[in-house]
């Protein structure tokens, strides 16, 4: 029982710290972040710079969010969401044969490596969400 609480605790704290650093560093450059997402060339100008407004602040919110037993499991769930989104955006994007870096961690350098290594990267933090979404089902306990 200790050993899984100690799981939990620590998926928690990797997608916290995660989403945390991504939202900051991209929030601190908003246009350099559309940058990287219009290079997925699946928007326009203008929605890539929406996008790249208010996500950084979603997943801010989110990891903040785990701090709270009420909040926990909808923040781990919609940061699960946001990896299936990325996996998706990213995936299309390799098998369009297209070469950039995945913009995780804000500026249209991309920060966060290539498609590939954030592939993998999101690969695990989904599952990490997952296992802790299963974990805390079984139980039914607000961990």
């Amino acid at each position: 029982m200790k050993t899984r609480r100690w799981l939990e605790r620590g998926a928690l704290l990797t997608l916290g710290l995660v989403f945390a650093a991504a939202g900051i560093l991209k929030v601190a450059d908003p246009v350099g972040f559309a940058d990287a997402v219009y290079r997925y060339r699946m928007l326009s100008w203008t929605p890539s710079l929406v996008l790249a407004v208010y996500l950084p602040w979603l997943e801010l919110v989110a990891s903040l969010a785990l701090l709270s037993a009420q909040l926990r499991r909808p923040a781990v769930a919609l940061l699960a969401g946001l990896c299936v989104v990325f996996l998706v955006v990213q995936g299309l994007a390799k098998a369009r044969g297209l070469e950039l870096t995945c913009g995780c961690f804000g500026g249209s350098g991309g920060g966060g490596g290539d498609l590939g290594w954030s592939i993998l990267r999101d690969l695990a933090l989904l599952a990490l969400a997952l296992a802790y979404l299963g974990s805390t089902a079984r139980t039914g306990a607000r961990r």
